[in-house]
């Protein structure tokens, strides 16, 4: 997960814990009011923190859809302006020392190999 991820998946663990807290007061308070308002302000801090963390989120998100709406478009070959763009497009051929592709056999007929260690009877 990422580091955004992370500090979500944190902070709606603290803001589920609530729930233990109220139970809490309730059963060990003295002054419930009181400890009733204290935990209002805290959760209203914790609460701001997720929702902080959801914008980034949400901002994130938005970004990778822009990204991936810019990029699609000469992916698919559908942008008008694809001429700089066409090397994305054409495969990968592999070519040998002279512009040849390495699979076609062309060049080879040019070649001479010697016999090695034979010896002229001349």
């Amino acid at each position: 997960m990422t580091k955004i991820e992370d500090e979500m998946e944190s902070s709606v663990h603290d803001c589920w814990s609530i729930t233990t807290d109220i139970t809490t007061i309730l059963k060990y308070s003295d002054d419930i009011t009181r400890d009733i308002q204290s935990l209002t302000d805290v959760y209203d801090v914790k609460f701001r923190k997720l929702m902080d963390e959801v914008d980034q989120l949400l901002d994130e998100l938005h970004n990778v859809r822009d990204t991936y709406d810019e990029l699609k478009p000469i992916f698919d070959g559908k942008d008008g302006d694809t001429a700089d763009k066409d090397f994305l497009l054409t495969p990968i051929v592999d070519k040998d020392l002279f512009g040849n592709p390495s699979d076609s056999g062309v060049g080879l007929d040019n070649v001479y190999i010697g016999s090695f260690g034979d010896k002229n009877d001349e």
